[in-house]
């Protein structure tokens, strides 16, 4: 009988010991989710610019069709949160994206067609 009290005890004091806070876990996961998202569409964004360049960052070939030229930042909201873009500048073509939500209201209201205004990434023109 000593016995079980004493393990009771020890299982409350290990109850205070270990806490879990799910609102930091939570918290912590969303911040993974778009750390990811924002890295995995900043990876498409290079890609398509090494695609529209045909060549990587900084490789020097024949075959290349155009340069880069640094790049810009652009905020997106997400399901995950506001993700920063980090949308590289090409010298020959450009990457049109998402136009501002502002913007598209403005188009709603004066009765334009907003599927005009979807996400287009690759070259305008």
């Amino acid at each position: 009988m000593n016995q079980k009290k004493e393990s009771t005890q020890q299982a409350k004091n290990l109850n205070r010991v270990i806490k879990i806070d799910e609102a930091q876990i939570h918290s912590h996961l969303d911040e993974m989710v778009r750390d990811t998202v924002e890295e995995t569409i900043n990876k498409m964004l290079d890609a398509e610019a090494d695609r529209l360049c045909n060549a990587q960052r900084y490789e020097h070939t024949d075959s290349r069709t155009d340069t880069r030229a640094g790049s810009y930042r652009r905020k997106l909201q997400t399901k995950a949160g506001t993700v920063s873009l980090k949308v590289p500048r090409l010298r020959k073509a450009t990457f049109l994206l998402l136009r501002p939500a502002r913007r598209v209201r403005q188009r709603r209201h004066m009765g334009n067609d907003p599927a005009d205004d979807r996400c287009r990434v690759g070259p305008t023109g």
